[in-house]
């Protein structure tokens, strides 16, 4: 079996990287303004009661207003505890001018759209590292599989255009230079193989997996004898020493 080509994982690792810097564009408190306006399916302003153009001080007395009302303690609803959350988010977005003025410009706009990258590097920052791990393997998969399509048309591609040029150079040529090579076989000629199932990444990664698991037992084996050898050379290097050690003794009594 020959091993992958280097080509489809580099190009789906670029493909990757290049994304990398329009994520670092998006601060944390854009996509944490982004989530709450999901979760909370209404306009702020409507929530606290107050006008868009409200101040400081009216947003703030009716956050107060707000807060004795939808407190757990006061708040019997079973969903108490998430509505005075989001009071407290709400409060948090509009009391702050940055935050509020990006707000308002989501409310002009609306959120981005499946056109906009940030529409999916939003949800992608709320998967696990499973659901991550699974969607990763995914897209390498897809981008593998269309590297190499894209690799068997160009050599497809490159093989027709050589071929034309041969034409063309037999034409050009004497009438015989032609006879004479009519009989000799065209050289070069190669086998271009149309793409298999097996060339996808998850039958690579299965079929690593299984001669890896199938070498399992050869390996144990090699370890087990290399083991094996190793205590049989160490109980003789111990026994060439304790025989060493009495050849010396006796040379010394029959020398003292």
């Amino acid at each position: 079996m020959r091993p992958p080509a280097a080509g489809p994982w580099l190009a789906a690792w670029a493909l990757l990287l290049s994304s990398w810097p329009c994520c670092l564009g998006w601060d944390t408190a854009e996509m944490e303004l982004f989530d709450l306006v999901e979760e909370v399916q209404e306009n702020f302003y409507g929530f606290l009661g107050v006008e868009q153009d409200a101040s400081s001080a009216d947003i703030r007395k009716a956050y107060r207003k707000m807060s004795l009302i939808l407190h757990p303690d006061k708040n019997k609803d079973e969903n108490a505890e998430i509505q005075f959350r989001q009071l407290v988010a709400i409060y948090e977005v509009l009391k702050d001018e940055e935050k509020r003025q990006r707000y308002n410009e989501v409310l002009e706009h609306g959120l981005p759209d499946w056109r906009q990258p940030v529409f999916y590097y939003r949800r992608v920052r709320k998967m696990s590292n499973v659901e991550l791990s699974l969607l990763l393997f995914i897209i390498l998969t897809v981008g593998h599989y269309a590297v190499v399509w894209s690799i068997y048309f160009e050599k497809q591609l490159d093989d027709l255009l050589s071929k034309k040029k041969r034409e063309k150079k037999k034409k050009t040529s004497s009438k015989t230079a032609d006879e004479g090579k009519a009989g000799v076989p065209e050289k070069n000629e190669r086998s271009i193989e149309k793409p298999q199932w097996q060339d996808l990444l998850p039958c690579k990664i299965g079929i690593c997996f299984y001669f890896i698991l199938k070498s399992l037992p050869q390996f144990y084996q090699a370890i087990k004898d290399f083991y094996l050898e190793w205590k049989v050379m160490k109980v003789k290097e111990q026994e060439e020493a304790e025989t060493q050690a009495q050849f010396e003794a006796m040379q010394k009594y029959f020398l003292s």
